[in-house]
């Protein structure tokens, strides 16, 4: 008896676009990326590697709401790259709301022992902010670190021509080297600062 052979087994890749689409929504939910693991994650990367259609296709949701790898220093700096070199890339993504997260750990990870230029470094990774938001023009979920550089005015234009935003997060920061001092006259005593005296 001889063994049967799979000659009428038709490969995932011939599938119509509509029935990989069905499978992937099955594998990986289209609008939950921020529930997403880093495995799941990792088999949709292998999955888009197998052919155009699927590359297509998990381009989608694997954009939606993009992670930076951080086990490179420029993680960051990549993806930047990526979305503003990729317009068809850069409007699948809808959520940013680890961006502000992306912007700090982009600060540690290149530059986190490097104390001789801080300013510089803190500039870069809001640089790079600045290049994610100029691609990413309809993004639905967004955090965002505001500053005291000129481009916090070009920041609140991007944010004022979204009409998909629905949810921010606004953060400020200054550059490292400003120091906060408090401010001069009387201090308001706090029901702990009280019982300290």
């Amino acid at each position: 008896m001889s063994a049967r052979t799979p000659a009428n087994a038709i490969a995932l890749t011939m599938l119509p676009t509509e029935l990989l689409e069905q499978i992937l929504d099955e594998i990986f939910l289209p609008d939950a990326q921020e529930s997403t693991s880093p495995q799941d994650r990792t088999s949709l990367l292998a999955i888009m590697k197998t052919c155009r259609a699927l590359y297509a296709l998990g381009s989608v949701r694997h954009y939606y709401s993009p992670l930076v790898d951080f086990r490179h220093n420029d993680g960051f700096h990549k993806l930047a790259r990526t979305l503003r070199s990729n317009s068809t890339l850069a409007g699948y993504v809808k959520d940013l709301i680890s961006l502000s997260h992306a912007v700090e750990d982009d600060q540690r990870a290149r530059y986190g022992g490097d104390e001789q230029q801080p300013e510089q470094q803190w500039h870069e990774s809001l640089d790079l902010q600045l290049d994610v938001l100029e691609a990413c023009t309809n993004v639905k979920d967004l955090s965002v670190i505001l500053s005291t550089r000129a481009e916090t005015g070009k920041i609140a234009s991007l944010l004022a021509s979204n009409t998909d935003l629905r949810y921010l997060v606004l953060s400020f920061d200054f550059p490292p080297s400003v120091s906060y001092t408090e401010p001069k006259g009387r201090r308001i005593k706090t029901p702990e600062s009280a019982s300290s005296d």
